[in-house]
């Protein structure tokens, strides 16, 4: 259910009416009946609320908010649940936010720019010795308003992805959160590992777009883009008009190296300070206005929040080492790797040098007992890696590679430039998408299809021995061959990742194989797995969890990523429609 204009909460909240919509929930406008005064009363969409992390996520930001005592803050009243409906009461703003300000005037004024960079950086100083991080700073967070002389004020909103610092309950390590085109490179990296830092890094984005009247990044062409373009590219040079002290404050926040950047809000209001006392280009600057045309537009905070892959560099860990593939080791013992079968990996490698068709190249596994997840000291490793002996009851034929794009054109259709490319992994594909490539597969193998598709809800048919992805459990006892540690070789051997990628996806099959002759399991892409993601992952025998609401996992890494994610236990999350150009998969079968 919605909470619907006309309605009163507990007696004191009344409804008004509906002010906006984000990605997360709503936003209604209301009167508190008690103290006689405007609210604003965000609600999380119901879709979403059943999601317990979501749930979670969504309360702990009235919580954070509550920790800040700033007047740059929008203030908040109360926090509670309505029905399961969770509900955050919070000052109501009067004004229009910074996006809707830069929209009609792309390069307002200097005098403009430094009152809303004084604001924010007050706001910022008050929540970063709070221990809070905002992550997401952005023109659509800034909320503009004026006071009676009409001065320019801020209010910061949405701290809805903040990460409370040594508090990582709601963000998974290294999945980036907040919005790409204002994040800083460490954020984009991993999203785990950033400090005070990275919401200096934001601003000094919005400030640039505020001073250049253009977009960050604009030559980005996909979400994919801007992340590479953050973590690599500078920003264009400003214009002359720009006076020199924003100018250098700009270039201290952006500072792409953590450490040459201003470490705190205190030292950027220095800058910033220093400048307007003794600078006089901004005041005399040709494209200064004496005032600021007024909006009294209401407006208020909208939900935002996305999940994506991200990256970090960390030294590798040995792997700890126990009896072998597909026995259980006694209590507190780790599995020992197999002797390679040398045999397997070099016939292999010499049929996929020989055709593509190679890639179509399958492997049966037997029924086995093993332990999933991760020890707590291995490098990377995320809370919901819990250690946890797994039973697989019955064979399956997993692919050697995963699906290329060769393998793709023939089953779903389309041509190839080159041969090189026929040898790429194919990305770009959601979980649906690799859903229908199954049942496609199946068709053309006159197989009854694993999946029952209705529009976009998925079923599958037990019994069925049509093609599918694997479950979360199968792809890592895949990806083991019976070995313990965090991978199956030296990470340079054995898979693509972001320190010998060169950016980019490679060919298949050119990298070791596992002892069970499966190429690529770690690196080159994340993997669409079977599962929707759960914190806590089950145990016991065949563990697979399938539901029509939340997201996916993605297992392995990609070329995009940094050690610590490339590892057989590493989880990473999608939504079922989402598209990622470091993401494919690959395909088993049930067998026997």
């Amino acid at each position: 259910m919605r909470i619907e204009p006309g309605q009163v909460l507990f007696e004191r909240w009344r409804i008004d009416h509906v002010v906006g919509s984000g990605g997360m929930g709503y936003v209604l406008a209301g009167q508190d009946l008690f103290l006689k005064r405007r609210v604003a009363i965000k609600c999380l969409h119901p879709h979403l609320a059943v999601l317990q992390q979501v749930h979670d996520r969504f309360l702990t930001e009235a919580q954070v908010m509550a920790r800040i005592d700033a007047p740059q803050v929008v203030g908040i009243y109360d926090a509670f649940d309505w029905q399961g409906l969770p509900v955050v009461v919070m000052e109501y703003v009067d004004g229009e936010t910074l996006g809707k300000v830069l929209a009609r005037d792309p390069r307002p004024p200097q005098a403009f720019v430094r009152a809303v960079a004084e604001g924010v950086l007050r706001g910022l100083r008050v929540a970063h010795r709070a221990g809070v991080i905002h992550r997401d700073v952005k023109p659509d967070n800034i909320m503009i308003l004026y006071d009676e002389d009409g001065e320019v004020d801020v209010r910061l909103l949405d701290f809805g992805v903040a990460q409370v610092q040594q508090e990582l309950r709601h963000t998974r390590t290294g999945v980036a959160v907040g919005t790409v085109r204002y994040m800083s490179p460490e954020q984009v990296r991993d999203a785990s590992r950033v400090d005070q830092r990275t919401d200096l890094f934001s601003l000094g984005v919005v400030l640039w777009e505020m001073l250049s009247g253009q977009q960050p990044w604009a030559h980005a062409q996909d979400d994919f883009d801007l992340r590479v373009a953050v973590v690599k590219d500078e920003l264009r040079a400003l214009p002359p008009a720009v006076a020199p002290d924003l100018r250098l404050l700009v270039e201290r926040l952006t500072a792409k190296d953590i450490a040459a950047r201003a470490e705190h809000a205190t030292d950027a209001l220095r800058l910033l300070r220093g400048g307007a006392s003794t600078s006089q280009g901004a005041a005399s600057s040709p494209d200064q206005k004496a005032t600021w045309p007024r909006s009294h537009a209401a407006a208020a905070p909208s939900g935002s929040g996305n999940a994506e892959g991200a990256l970090a560099r960390n030294p590798d860990r040995p792997s700890a080492r126990a009896p072998g593939p597909g026995v259980a080791p006694g209590a507190g013992e780790r599995e020992r790797p197999p002797q390679r079968g040398p045999e397997v990996a070099m016939l292999a490698a010499q049929a996929y040098q020989e055709n593509a068709l190679a890639t179509w190249r399958w492997v049966t596994l037997p029924p086995a007992r093993f332990r999933m997840g991760s020890p707590s000291d291995e490098v990377g490793r995320a809370e919901d890696e819990r250690e946890r002996w797994v039973t697989l009851s019955h064979p399956f034929q997993v692919m050697c590679f995963p699906v290329t794009v060769e393998v793709w054109g023939r089953v779903m259709g389309g041509g190839l430039a080159t041969e090189v490319q026929g040898h790429l992994p194919m990305v770009g594909v959601s979980w649906l998408d690799a859903v229908r490539f199954c049942n496609a597969l199946s068709e053309q193998s006159r197989a009854q299809p694993y999946y029952v598709l209705e529009e976009s809800r998925v079923g599958v048919r037990a019994g069925s021995q049509g093609f599918r992805l694997l479950t979360e459990a199968e792809w890592e006892y895949a990806a083991r061959a019976g070995t313990g540690g965090a991978r199956y070789g030296p990470i340079d051997r054995v898979a693509w990742w972001s320190g010998n990628s060169h950016g980019a996806a490679q060919p298949v099959g050119r990298m070791e194989p596992n002892a069970w002759g499966l190429f690529d399991m770690l690196g080159n892409v994340w993997e669409w797995v079977l599962d929707t993601y759960t914190e806590q992952p089950p145990a016991g025998e065949d563990p697979a969890i399938l539901r029509q609401e939340g997201y996916r996992v993605l297992r392995g890494g990609s070329w995009f990523n940094d050690m610590p994610y490339v590892r057989a236990a590493s989880r990473n999350i999608g939504g079922p429609t989402d598209r990622e150009r470091h993401v494919g998969f690959r395909i088993a079968r049930s067998v026997g």
